[in-house]
């Protein structure tokens, strides 16, 4: 016994990490990658190239992606009143709008370009009765977009992938990411109750929570068959907007690069975006392009050139949001009349 006393004094004590230090890490680490990957870039590009290209750019095409990137958030928006109104919360149209350029407008400085959503969450949280469900209508609407991605990149690789040469690798995974995405989407009900009843997801606080609430307003989407199709397509027509967005971006620096090529190749970069691995996807993006765009006979700096000025047009086009955020006013709670059918 006294061994065992003289050890227990002598313990040595375990250094941990909290929560707050962890997060701290974790901006640290994602700054750290930021600025590796964009150092990289800068190493491998001639710097006067790029200057002259983005300086040179079409005015007129600039013009038109602004335009489609109104109409990206509206359909967007409406995506997500869909959703809402599927769980039953009527939230006025305009003001879903001026969340989702708020969200926009935080995306800029969030670890992903989906960071914003949290935001949009928490902001839409405050103006219903149904604060969960409301604040998980985000989570549900960024899947339908995320799953009508993927059907236009399977469908353009089916229609005329295989002519330019992508990697089998790249062709198999997102075969599979819709086919799995697809079956999820089908079999909604019964998975998430797999999990909310896992043992292991059941000590995790809120989860068994949050993943009953996406649960029930998947299947409410289901059951309400014409607003499941019908956020279906608009999420099929946001991303081909989406999509016509990045090509006009190409020609505004005078690049030649097929339309369809961009209907493979965007998908996978938003999908990569959405990891949380640099600031705002600065870095990640830049190296995705060259990844995709050098086989085609594309200089680094030119794949460079038209990542940065998508990421000057999104910022660009974000603005709004911030002038949305500082305008609201403090304090007014509104609530959302849940509908009585």
């Amino acid at each position: 016994m006294q061994g065992l006393d003289t050890r227990r004094k002598h313990r040595i004590p375990v250094i941990g990490i909290d929560g707050t230090n962890f997060s701290l890490i974790r901006v640290m680490v994602r700054i750290l990658v930021t600025l590796g990957l964009l150092s990289y870039i800068v190493l491998k590009i001639d710097i006067q190239e790029v200057t002259h290209t983005l300086q040179n750019a079409n005015l007129a095409y600039l013009f038109g992606v602004l335009v489609l990137s109104v109409a990206v958030n509206v359909l967007y928006s409406y995506i997500w009143k869909l959703v809402l109104t599927a769980q039953g919360i009527s939230v006025p149209f305009l003001r879903l709008l001026t969340l989702q350029y708020i969200g926009l407008f935080f995306n800029n400085f969030m670890p992903t370009v989906v960071g914003g959503d949290a935001i949009k969450a928490y902001q839409l949280s405050r103006y219903t009765t149904k604060s969960m469900d409301s604040a998980l209508s985000v989570l549900v609407t960024r899947l339908i977009s995320y799953y009508a991605l993927l059907l236009i990149a399977t469908v353009s690789l089916l229609a005329g992938g295989w002519r330019i040469g992508l990697p089998t690798s790249a062709a198999f995974l997102l075969i599979s990411l819709t086919s799995g995405v697809t079956l999820m989407f089908l079999l909604s009900g019964r998975l998430l109750l797999l999990f909310c009843h896992n043992p292991i997801i059941r000590k995790i606080p809120y989860t068994k929570m949050a993943l009953g609430t996406v649960h029930a307003s998947l299947i409410q989407l289901q059951n309400r068959r014409s607003l499941a199709a019908l956020s279906l397509v608009n999420g099929v027509a946001c991303n081909i907007l989406g999509v016509l967005s990045n090509y006009l971006l190409a020609l505004a620096l005078g690049l030649s690069i097929p339309l369809y090529y961009f209907f493979l190749f965007v998908p996978l970069v938003t999908f990569l975006l959405a990891l949380p691995i640099s600031i705002s996807g600065f870095g990640l993006r830049e190296g995705a392009f060259v990844v995709f765009l050098v086989p085609l006979g594309i200089s680094v700096s030119a794949a460079v050139s038209l990542s940065l000025l998508g990421h000057f047009v999104r910022i660009v086009s974000s603005l709004g949001g911030g002038v949305f955020y500082a305008l609201r006013q403090k304090g007014i709670r509104d609530y959302a009349v849940p509908r009585k059918d």
